[in-house]
């Protein structure tokens, strides 16, 4: 893999946490939006190499996720951020939005991983373009998931994938 995707909501950070990320009132409040691992996983891809991005859906706009990834300082980590609140853009399962991710990454799709714990939206919609990964701790895991997507419990599980 070259370049990783992930979910915002539930796969980076913590479900129904947006609003603090974006307007919490500093970078402490921001940062403990994220999963535990999520850090630590961003500093191991990047010292790999891999390019990564943010493909999400979400009713925040561009500007608000951008200002909250530039006061958290997540800013430095992705290459592209594209939020199903952009113009002229759809929300996964939506072909057209993984589509434009891997158009913007200038690589093969065999080479673009896309991370998401909704099996619905990221997995069935990621899974027609790129390999996925459905990152849950869930013992109770989707009947049809092997054919779909590699099953991660911890984001630090992409280590071995890569």
């Amino acid at each position: 893999m070259k370049y990783i995707y992930f979910d915002w909501g539930g796969t980076l950070a913590k479900s129904n946490t947006r609003h603090f990320f974006i307007h919490g009132p500093n970078q402490h409040i921001r940062l403990s939006t994220l999963q535990p691992e999520t850090i630590k996983t961003l500093n191991l891809l990047k010292q790999k190499n891999i390019r990564l991005g943010i493909l999400s859906n979400t009713r925040w706009s561009p500007q608000a996720m951008k200002y909250g990834l530039e006061q958290s300082g997540l800013d430095k980590y992705f290459d592209h951020v594209i939020l199903s609140s952009q113009d002229n853009m759809f929300s996964k399962p939506c072909q057209k939005i993984f589509q434009t991710a891997i158009k913007l990454t200038n690589l093969p799709p065999h080479q673009i991983l896309f991370v998401g714990n909704n099996y619905h939206q990221d997995i069935i919609g990621g899974s027609k373009h790129m390999p996925t990964a459905f990152y849950s701790k869930s013992k109770h895991l989707p009947p049809h998931l092997n054919k779909h997507a590699h099953h991660i419990r911890s984001l630090l599980d992409l280590l071995k994938l890569i």
